[in-house]
């Protein structure tokens, strides 16, 4: 084991501040042979869970921390300090990520984020360090506020009792911070000595190697909109990167105890962020008949689907000879969502789903895998019969491996956040919040960023921009529901593929000193976040307050109302939080609005959930491809694979969606030869016939393919579902 570990380092979730991906930095630490290393990124949780399944991964102990901001008062006077916070234990995160939520509720907009040092009285789990040159301590000293410095410091002992490290770092700044580290160091060495308080050693690792460092001056000068060329733009010296402990030990030479203790913290930090179980929380019910009071969730579950499923079967008048099927399938569902614990998940649903349609909100009918259950149809959370459309049960929940639910629900766009409201006065604001994304330097405005800083003119860097592909020619990816942050950040960067795939730009590349330097440095830069946003869908909810599990975020450039979580989806579901995508779309608004108008001009009533699905004039419409404005038949691609279908049942129709995707689109040519009869149609085992006839032999839905191992290989439902998603990769 080396005898150095890291202690201080910035990922890219320090949004525009840090270079260091987890990836790369967890698999230094391995190749430096560091036992574990942390992650502290400025303000924020961001990557911590993210970080830690990265670290254990690889067998490094994680090391859960963030770079803060602290606010201390003393004698009428107001310091905002940095300092680094790293969590021991389980309660030493949810203290801070208690502190930090607050801190965040409370923060103005356009107002710098700090977190009163007040607020970590009675702290358990938490080490600190006290911070470097961009601490307090090293400043305060060279102005000779040596008072000011020895109260903080002492603030600092007594609200960390044996958990307080003075921190040393030796970058050789520029200039100025150079001279205030070098003739401070001694000073605060001093201190530390008459508080008897431990020494450590940090380098506040920003990237990765040293010939980074131009690209992360670049970084910054993009947030903080300088240029390279600017008097004030920020910048970094060589010696932010990620050092080996031999060149850390050889910088400490003098001080070698401040070494040593970045072991003995290692030791004392315990805290893995691990996946958690789903923490539901508890369905509210309001107005219940009086047999249904003091019922728990799985048995007001079970008589309101019951019940709700035979108004169905006669309102859609199913033959009685096939109610023993519906209410056999029904059985089995409830079963497994009881096994799984899931009962107030779908009554939670039902209910806000209900508050809508009573409030005139459009909902649609419902899509995704949540369409394959009949306790969702029964409900109303969605209007499809999976028995009819031959849906599985197994892709929404696998009772072989149960997972988080995952409903899509669409509103009325104009109409989404009455909905949003809604939920967060019945189960508390404490309770829900939105769901946080990060945007980063996509490729084309990466260019124009790094040609901007650069100081090349806009003229020229316009020029390489259009030599970009307009669509990249990508491999698809399957089901991407597992990717990490930063994986799909990899797989997204569009530079490197447009170099293979435009000769002009490789020409330009190759023979012009500007294309080349602007095209290097965006590359490295392309993926980075460079800014905090609220998913477009997400909700979650929990069944106790939210800042006791995850942190919470709010962006000072926001109108103040908008909290969200500082994970972002996967890191959510990991941390146990049940997730609702709540999505806002149009088309139920523009349907609305029709509905409306035929309503006021024709004095005709029009109810979408009866119309008839075998209109002779619509599906000419699909027939003539005049299908703009219909959601997911818009596209060009679309439109001309319905003009050579000629669809006239709404089967074909899901037949055409089905196939432009990504896979089942290389069947197009087939599926349209074997419909018009110029192309046999064959199956692999007479078996698959009864599977397959419905789309002319060709599997394309993803039904088929679990039908396919039930019927030709005897697979369970649950085994079958493991089989289809296994071929999605």
């Amino acid at each position: 084991m080396a005898d150095f570990i890291h202690l201080r380092n910035a990922s890219p979730y320090s949004l525009s501040r840090g270079m260091l991906r987890l990836r790369e930095m967890v698999a230094a630490a391995r190749q430096y042979q560091m036992p574990a290393v942390a992650l502290t990124d400025r303000d924020n949780f961001f990557g911590a869970m993210e970080f830690s399944q990265t670290a254990v991964e690889q067998g490094i102990q994680p090391i859960i921390g963030v770079d803060a901001a602290i606010g201390f008062d003393h004698d009428g006077a107001r310091l905002v300090a940095r300092v680094g916070l790293l969590c021991q234990s389980l309660d030493g995160y949810q203290k801070i990520i208690g502190v930090m939520s607050d801190a965040y509720g409370r923060q103005e907009p356009g107002t710098d984020f700090v977190m009163p040092l007040t607020a970590f009285e009675n702290n358990q789990g938490i080490i600190v360090l006290t911070g470097g040159v961009q601490g307090a301590l090293m400043p305060l000293l060279y102005r000779g506020k040596e008072e000011l410095a020895a109260a903080f410091l002492e603030k600092l002992a007594t609200l960390f009792p044996g958990r307080c490290y003075v921190e040393l770092q030796r970058h050789h700044n520029d200039i100025r911070e150079d001279i205030i580290q070098r003739a401070a160091e001694p000073m605060l060495i001093d201190l530390a000595f008459k508080k008897s308080l431990p020494l450590v050693a940090t380098n506040d690792c920003h990237f990765m190697t040293p010939n980074l460092v131009v690209a992360q001056s670049v970084l910054m000068c993009i947030a903080a909109q300088k240029k390279m060329t600017d008097d004030d733009h920020p910048q970094l010296t060589a010696e932010h990167y990620f050092k080996s402990a031999t060149q850390m030990t050889s910088l400490f030479a003098d001080v070698p105890e401040s070494i040593a203790q970045t072991k003995v913290i290692a030791a004392r930090c315990h805290f893995i962020l691990e996946k958690t179980k789903p923490i539901i929380p508890v369905y509210r019910p309001e107005n219940l008949a009086p047999a249904m009071q003091n019922k728990s969730a799985d048995e007001i579950l079970a008589i309101m689907a019951r019940d709700n499923l035979l108004k169905k079967l006669q309102l859609l008048k199913i033959e009685e000879a096939q109610w023993p099927e519906y209410h056999n399938r029904l059985d089995y569902e409830l079963s497994i969502i009881k096994e799984a614990g899931f009962s107030d998940y779908f009554l939670i649903v039902a209910d806000f789903i209900r508050y809508a349609k009573d409030n005139g909100i459009p909902v649609g009918p419902g899509r995704g895998s949540a369409a394959g259950s009949l306790t969702a149809f029964s409900l109303g959370i969605t209007n499809l019969d999976p028995i009819h459309y031959g849906l599985f049960f197994e892709r929404f929940l696998n009772p072989g491996r149960i997972e988080m639910p995952d409903v899509d629900i669409d509103f009325c766009q104009e109409r989404r956040d009455e909905v949003l409201h809604y939920v967060k006065e019945k189960y508390g604001e404490t309770h829900v919040a939105q769901i946080i994304t990060f945007g980063s330097l996509q490729a084309r405005a990466a260019l124009r960023d790094v040609g901007r800083v650069l100081g090349h003119p806009y003229g020229k860097i316009d020029d390489i921009v259009k030599l970009l592909p307009f669509r990249f020619e990508a491999a698809a990816v399957g089901d991407d529901s597992n990717e990490s942050e930063e994986e799909k950040e990899k797989r997204n960067r569009k530079l490197p593929l447009a170099l293979q795939q435009s000769p002009d730009l490789k020409k330009l590349y190759d023979g012009d000193e500007v294309t080349r330097q602007v095209m290097d440095m965006a590359q490295m830069l392309e993926g980075l976040y460079r800014h905090a946003a609220t998913h477009a869908a997400g909700v979650v909810m929990a069944g106790r307050p939210l800042k006791e599990i995850v942190p919470l975020y709010r962006d000072a450039k926001s109108d103040g109302n908008l909290l969200m979580t500082q994970f972002s989806m996967k890191s959510a579901e990991l941390a146990g939080l049940l997730k609702f995508d709540f999505l806002g779309l149009t088309t139920l608004s523009i349907m609305d609005r029709c509905i409306r108008k035929i309503k006021e001009q024709r004095g005709i009533d029009i109810n979408l959930d009866t119309i008839p699905l075998d209109d002779k004039k619509t599906f000419e419409v699909f027939c003539q491809s005049k299908t703009i404005g219909i959601f997911q038949f818009e596209s060009d691609g679309i439109t001309d694979l319905l003009f050579k279908m000629q669809p006239d049942r709404l089967e074909h129709l899901i037949a055409a969606v089905a196939l432009y995707r990504p896979g089942p689109m290389d069947l197009i040519p087939s599926y349209l030869a074997r419909r018009s009869g110029k192309e046999k149609i064959e199956y692999d085992h007479l078996s698959l016939h009864q599977v397959l006839a419905e789309t002319n032999g060709l599997p394309i839905y993803q039904e088929q393919v679990i039908e396919i191992a039930r019927v030709f290989a005897g697979f369970s439902a649950g085994d079958a579902d493991v089989f289809r998603k296994a071929m999605g990769k």
